[in-house]
């Protein structure tokens, strides 16, 4: 049985969709990160939305065992948390928030929902919360959350994602997120018993990545992660980096995950020297490693899924 992408209300076998990894390797990374929520093609579902009129601005749709509510142009926190109160109780799954402009998200405006997936595009958010905490009351029911192409008035701050304890697939990219602190680092979060991580090396700088098996950060401006990021994602499959000016694949830093990693996108920029030789040993255990070698000029071009070890020389 090849492996399946899994997302709220459907999965998708990427080797019977997609026939060869030979094809697959020509697939931006967001096609199989982010699976739209199919609101333009369902109608609306009688059986799982509230009342039209409850809604607006915003529309709901769905087929019989998925609904999602999708929110465009709204520009009023009161807007929003009116439209969530009319989903309270109801077996909505999904909220999209595309083309949206907010000061921030009320803490409690789905407090009382049970979404499972939060995405919100093409927004202008100055924070994702009034308070200490965002998404209050999906802490043990969030499982995806992807923010794309999205500006904020300040960076971003982890900290508010520090309660959802059951995030299984985390999606910031085109956002300019700028970098992850060199002084990352895995702590036990006795509060929370679990393994948290933190960002610049502060206990309240810290999100759950326990649970986390996709982890998207294209398209933003990174240069470089933590030595120790991943020493702690016992579940990551899928991790996607494309589109960040990142030039060396530390041995260091993605050992830790790289045999349980099954799809790994990085950008088309490496610097290919003996600093990646470790690859070459490893990634036969991959699904699908994408990335190319931008230097030295002998390997311009070159694919890494490719390269042997002898060619990586410094």
């Amino acid at each position: 049985m090849r492996p399946l992408l899994s997302f709220i209300g459907f999965t998708v076998n990427i080797t019977t969709a997609l026939p060869s990894c030979r094809t697959m390797t020509q697939i931006p990374a967001s096609l199989i990160l982010s699976i739209p929520l199919m609101l333009n093609v369902w109608p609306f579902s009688k059986e799982l939305c509230p009342p039209p009129e409850t809604l607006e601005p915003c529309r709901c749709q769905g087929n019989k065992s998925y609904a999602a509510v999708l929110c465009e142009d709204v520009f009023s926190e009161d807007d929003l948390t009116s439209v969530m109160t009319a989903i309270k109780d109801k077996p909505i799954d999904g909220v999209e928030l595309r083309s949206v402009s907010m000061r921030y998200i009320p803490e409690d405006a789905f407090d009382g929902t049970n979404l499972k997936s939060i995405e919100i595009v093409n927004s202008s958010i100055m924070s994702l919360s009034e308070n200490d905490h965002a998404f209050k009351g999906l802490e043990d029911t969030l499982l995806i959350l992807r923010v794309i192409n999205c500006s904020y008035a300040s960076v971003w701050d982890w900290t508010l994602l520090e309660r959802l304890n059951k995030l299984k697939e985390l999606e910031i990219s085109n956002s300019n997120l700028l970098e992850l602190e060199d002084d990352f680092h895995l702590f036990e979060a006795a509060a929370f018993g679990q393994e948290r991580f933190a960002i610049g090396g502060e206990i309240t700088s810290s999100i759950a990545c326990q649970k986390l098996h996709t982890l998207g950060l294209s398209q933003n401006k990174i240069e470089e992660l933590p030595a120790d990021m991943f020493t702690q994602m016992p579940k990551l499959r899928f991790l996607f980096l494309e589109g960040n000016p990142i030039l060396i694949v530390d041995a260091k830093t993605f050992q830790p995950v790289w045999n349980q990693l099954k799809i790994i996108f990085l950008n088309n920029a490496l610097h290919c020297d003996c600093r990646m030789s470790w690859m070459t040993e490893m990634k036969e255990k991959l699904r699908l490693l994408q990335g190319a070698c931008s230097s030295p000029p002998r390997l311009r071009g070159r694919k890494i899924a490719l390269l042997k070890s002898e060619e990586l020389v410094c």
